[in-house]
């Protein structure tokens, strides 16, 4: 697997939910507990057992008494050979069942009924991928899944509108366009957007925040150096939305180095709050990841995202919005994905990948415990 190959799959450029590839394709090995005083300590136990499927992107749902993943067929690591199906599993891995057949390219949950809105595409895993990839697939569909019966109900389908279109309908509105080298983010109820844009001048680059409401000019509000990814695909910066005018997103400063610029560097966490303009660093110096996959709990108190230690290991972090305070809650040599909290904030799930596996690790913050999920 090329290093571009795997900055694409780890970016979810086909498809959103699989953003644990490596960059560098390395081997990689087990996983350890955060040291004593570093926050939750435990131990992994790995009862995955194949290298033959990818286990991705896990949330938890039925008030926290299961979770649901995507569980990928992994061929030769190879765009078209990946084929997904949903799964269900409960807390400990133990009962698994496939909720659907495969063609699932992503899925999102509906907070106000409790279903799973899934979003299908049998042609996506055959196309290569471009700058336009978004655009050019027109044949999806989105599909309304009932957790209680099992149905599967039609919702719409592409009817000659691109892929894009059906991530939206997810509420994942926030997809780079990298052949235009932007990136629009809508607030939870889509009254506010942020439009992000690349700007190079040579070899230097800038990312400028601009900020518009429905149906009013756009103005900038923010800017920051632009991370070198020394791949064909460009940086952009997370963000994540705390309510309708508060947003969190990373800033990057160069460490000037002429040969490789901005390729080296450190990025912070800030927070800005549209109603006020105000621009607020929460975290920075701590090793933030140039992809820190952040997430929030329901509360919206607490912020999960990804630093690298000084000796390359890979670490999870917590931190309160309140207070500003951060604890390191796992440490690993592995990648993680996107950590997503339990209704009760109690426990964590991830996806954890080493050795070109991925396996599905439930993380109890109150019980000092770790379990890995998926079972074969």
């Amino acid at each position: 697997m090329t290093k571009n190959t795997a900055f694409r799959m780890c970016r979810g450029l086909w498809l959103p939910a699989m953003m644990l590839l490596t960059l560098s394709g390395r081997f990689i090995a087990g996983a350890h507990a955060a040291p004593p005083g570093s926050g939750i300590s435990g131990s992994a136990r790995n009862i995955t057992h194949t290298e033959q499927l990818l286990e991705v992107n896990p949330r938890f749902v039925d008030g926290g008494r299961h979770i649901v993943y995507l569980e990928c067929t992994a061929g030769e690591m190879s765009f078209a050979a990946l084929r997904c199906r949903l799964m269900l599993a409960d807390r400990n891995g133990f009962a698994v069942v496939p909720l659907t057949s495969m063609g699932v390219v992503d899925y999102a949950m509906d907070e106000h009924t409790g279903d799973i809105l899934v979003l299908t595409s049998d042609s996506a895993a055959e196309e290569d991928m471009a700058f336009d990839f978004y655009q050019r697939i027109s044949e999806w569909q989105l599909w309304r899944l009932n957790l209680q019966t099992r149905a599967m109900t039609p919702v719409t389908n592409a009817d000659g509108r691109p892929l894009s279109d059906g991530y939206s309908l997810l509420g994942m509105s926030a997809l780079p366009d990298y052949a235009h080298n932007v990136m629009t983010s809508e607030s939870p109820n889509g009254r506010n957007m942020i439009r992000i844009m690349l700007e190079f001048a040579g070899e230097q680059g800038q990312v400028k925040f601009y900020y518009a409401q429905r149906g009013c000019t756009q103005k900038q509000i923010l800017h920051t150096g632009a991370y070198a990814t020394q791949t064909h695909f460009p940086w952009f910066p997370d963000v994540t939305w705390v309510d309708e005018n508060v947003f969190l997103t990373q800033t990057f400063e160069g460490a000037g180095d002429y040969k490789f610029p901005q390729t080296r560097g450190g990025f912070a966490i800030i927070k800005v709050n549209l109603k006020t303009a105000a621009v607020e660093t929460i975290s920075a110096n701590v090793g933030l990841k140039p992809f820190p996959r952040f997430s929030l709990d329901d509360s919206r108190s607490w912020l999960y995202f990804q630093t690298e230690s000084a000796d390359g290991f890979t670490e999870l972090r917590r931190l309160n919005l309140a207070d500003g305070e951060a604890d390191i809650i796992y440490r690993t040599e592995a990648e993680i994905g996107q950590a997503r909290t339990s209704p009760d904030g109690a426990s964590i799930v991830f996806t954890l990948g080493r050795s070109n596996n991925f396996d599905i690790v439930r993380l109890d913050l109150d019980r000092n415990r770790i379990q890995r999920l998926a079972r074969y």
